[in-house]
């Protein structure tokens, strides 16, 4: 069994929290929010703000609390991960997933539909239910750094990223990299602090570039972006905290959902008492939920009059649990119990395995989860560990059956 050094992820707990309070400071010092809403007015009082603030850090110390229970609990039922297996798993599927978004545009943000022939999609939809970033997450906290196969790995996901346009991969990567080798990372900035000063200065660019990247992959920004100047220049500070920490933060969506509480009441009069739980369930079966019907998801857009369904704006947890409190409280407490219900199970699953560094990547998944809010994404988190829990279950099995020949 593999033993974690007094390691826990308190670290990615505070990082979370960091990116909410600077958003917290920007916009109470800029006067506008960022993120998803970069350069719109607020129009909260300053005690709004806060409390908003205060709002969106209280689901990731629950997560924290869950996450450090689970983090001392010992199952007496172990999963061991057959690495080599594992490894050319990941491999397999990727380079598949790879060819799929290629040829018939399988993941691509915006993307709402593609074609390919029937024998090829049941494949794609067996085979996209594993997340590779989770699946090679795992890989590499478990085999560690000395591991070479995990950089072909990462590199091919980085490919496969680019290709579907979403960033998030190098935000997960730099997560990990801290993950694995959180033990020398501050004797290497000591060592090389004149290049980490260098790579601070260099990072907007960096970011704005890999934005503009992203912008012309998608083709239709203009769409989903609200009340921002087409052409406007972004300075320093709206680069690094409008877009960079306002895309890992929920704190001005929240903030927008308490001012358009009016409008938003208005949208979910009609919305069932198990709204939340069946968009939750939609993850394991598409077509659960009539796309075409306004969801959690679309809220806000549909707030301003965007009825678009190919993208939305995330609410954060404490976004949906505003949304719900509005409702009723009833659907506060289904809503509620939903979340803990599916965080719960998914650390039961992740007890099973030898590997307590892989408590922190579940939770790290999970602050990724909490701060977008969406029922879907968190059924997927418990779907994925359900999955990888049944796929070691079957290496092991392979495995014994090659030992017993």
């Amino acid at each position: 069994m593999i033993k974690s050094k007094n390691i826990n992820a308190k670290w990615i707990l505070i990082t979370f929290i960091i990116f909410n309070i600077i958003s917290y400071l920007y916009v109470l010092i800029t006067g506008k929010y960022n993120g998803d809403f970069l350069n719109v007015k607020t129009r909260l009082s300053d005690t709004s703000l806060f409390y908003n603030l205060l709002l969106t850090i209280i689901p990731f110390l629950v997560l924290y609390a869950i996450y450090k229970h689970y983090k001392q609990f010992d199952n007496k039922y172990k999963v061991t991960i057959q690495a080599n297996y594992f490894g050319l798993f990941l491999f397999l599927v990727i380079v598949f997933q790879i060819v799929v978004t290629q040829l018939y545009g399988v993941g691509k943000l915006g993307q709402e539909f593609y074609k390919a022939p029937d024998f090829i999609k049941l494949i794609i939809q067996i085979l996209n239910r594993f997340n590779v970033v989770f699946g090679i997450s795992i890989y590499s906290v478990v085999v560690g750094k000395k591991n070479k196969f995990q950089y072909l790995l990462w590199l091919l996901v980085i490919s496969l990223s680019i290709l579907r346009t979403s960033l998030s991969i190098f935000v997960i990567i730099c997560f990990i990299i801290i993950l694995i080798n959180q033990y020398s990372i501050f004797k290497f900035i000591q060592k090389h602090l004149v290049l980490i000063s260098i790579l601070v200065v260099l990072a907007p660019v960096l970011v704005g570039i890999l934005y503009n990247v992203r912008n012309q992959l998608r083709q239709n920004k203009d769409k989903i972006e609200i009340n921002i100047k087409e052409g406007k220049k972004n300075t320093y500070s709206e680069v690094i905290f409008g877009k960079l920490v306002g895309r890992l933060s929920s704190f001005s969506n929240s903030a927008i959902i308490q001012e358009r509480e009016g409008r938003i009441k208005e949208l979910t009069y009609y919305f069932p008492p198990f709204q939340y739980p069946e968009e939750a369930f939609s993850a394991v079966y598409g077509k659960f939920l009539n796309q075409n019907n306004i969801a959690y998801k679309n809220l806000l857009l549909e707030s301003f009059g965007i009825h678009i369904r190919t993208y939305t704006s995330m609410n954060g947890t404490q976004g949906v649990l505003l949304i719900s409190h509005y409702q009723s409280n009833t659907i506060f407490a289904i809503n509620l119990f939903t979340i803990l219900l599916i965080i719960i199970l998914s650390f039961e699953f992740i007890s099973l395995f030898h590997y307590e560094k892989i408590k922190d990547v579940v939770f790290l998944f999970f602050c990724f989860t909490v701060f977008s809010g969406g029922a879907a994404e968190y059924m997927e988190m418990l779907m994925i560990i359900m999955l990888y829990t049944v796929l070691f279950l079957f290496l092991n099995l392979l495995k014994t059956s090659n030992q017993n020949q």
